[in-house]
């Protein structure tokens, strides 16, 4: 069972367009790797003009994102779909990954200071952070600002 503590951010490193990336990570994670179903809990799309919240694993179930120090058992993992490496997050996704953080920073209690990106999530757990994710123009430290922490560790 996970116990969400963490939200961790990730990024698919594919770009994004008119199709559901979303429904190519699934078939991936399940066909390829094996996994009973995507590794994230939540994905963030743009489908056409639309930016779509998408369900992956249920927030209950074990995620399979980030293994370093049972992170996958203690967090929820968003993947914004998009390659941030190659350029920042608009704004609009920012604002509905801000919504979607908010929201379940509000349902598990998580403060700012435990919102992620995978390779912080790598090095806070113990391991090397092996990837850029949620990629290198994408700033942890101001989206972290921008969650306005109500949410003081006790």
């Amino acid at each position: 069972m996970n116990k969400p503590e963490y939200v961790v951010v990730h990024h698919s490193e594919t770009r994004d367009g008119v199709w559901k990336d979303w429904d190519a990570i699934r078939k991936y994670h399940k066909e390829v790797k094996g996994w009973r179903d995507i590794g994230y809990h939540y994905g963030i799309e743009l489908v056409g003009e639309d930016l779509i919240i998408q369900q992956g694993r249920t927030p209950e179930t074990v995620g399979a994102h980030c293994n370093e120090g049972g992170m996958n058992a203690k967090s929820l993992g968003i993947c914004v779909v998009g390659n941030f490496d190659n350029k920042p997050p608009t704004e609009p996704v920012l604002a509905v990954l801000r919504g979607l953080v908010k929201s379940l920073q509000d349902t598990y209690n998580i403060p700012a200071n435990r919102v992620l990106g995978h390779k912080e999530a790598q090095v806070a757990m113990g391991g090397v952070a092996t990837k850029t994710c949620p990629g290198s123009q994408f700033n942890m430290d101001v989206f972290r600002a921008s969650l306005e922490d109500k949410h003081e560790p006790v």
